[in-house]
């Protein structure tokens, strides 16, 4: 127990010794119990899918410096040393959970947040079916090569998965052409999200992919 007080006393057969016994210093036995820090999720409930999203986490009893494993579904998509993340919804119901470490000084135990459920928004974004200035993909599904129409000289374009997660390079427009085509041969089969932004970091276009092979 905390600020127990042990000693050890030796004792000796009768014989060839000034004493038969001794006692030793005393040692003060300093227990520090384990903390267990808190983590509480907050976000969206309904986010349109193919769109980014902040979850945030409130942590309390932490000390200064600690890591969050961020899950979906059980599956760890990201990790970070502050209380939030950005990803990308995918399709359906994500549920979103947190797992704390604490890294500071002193004796802590892991601990998991509660399930945060975000539901895909009702509205589907249709990108395929064209308008001025807005933003296609074909063929869709595809296999080794994407090709991607309606692009602006400054615009980005970058595959991601499921997860938020990017999958290829961040492509930059430096000239307008009416097609652009995008090598993804490396991709394994899935399906994938093509996000397009503007030199402003406006969004044009958010495309659900489906890669063959």
């Amino acid at each position: 127990m905390n600020a127990d007080v042990v000693k050890c006393i030796s004792t000796m057969p009768s014989g060839c010794f000034t004493a038969n016994a001794d006692t030793s210093n005393a040692l003060v036995m300093i227990v520090n119990p384990y903390t267990t820090p808190g983590i509480t999720l907050s976000g969206p409930g309904v986010k349109l899918q193919g769109y980014p999203l902040i979850i945030y986490a409130t942590v309390t009893n932490a000390g200064t410096a600690y890591s969050i494993t961020w899950k979906n579904h059980g599956t760890t998509f990201a990790t970070t040393t502050v209380p939030s993340v950005t990803y990308f919804k995918g399709p359906g119901t994500d549920s979103i959970t947190a797992v704390i470490s604490v890294t500071s000084a002193g004796c802590y135990e892991p601990d998991s947040s509660a399930v945060l459920i975000v539901r895909d928004s009702t509205t589907s974004v249709n990108s395929e079916k064209l308008t001025t200035n807005s933003v296609g993909v074909y063929p869709n599904p595809f296999n080794n090569q994407l090709t991607v129409i309606g692009l602006q000289v400054g615009d980005r374009v970058c595959v991601y998965d499921l997860l938020g997660r990017k999958r290829s390079e961040v492509w930059e427009m430096t000239n307008k052409q009416a097609e652009q085509h995008f090598s993804l041969s490396e991709l394994p089969a899935g399906t994938y999200f093509l996000h397009v932004w503007d030199g402003l970091g406006n969004t044009r276009g958010n495309i659900s992919l489906k890669k063959m092979k």
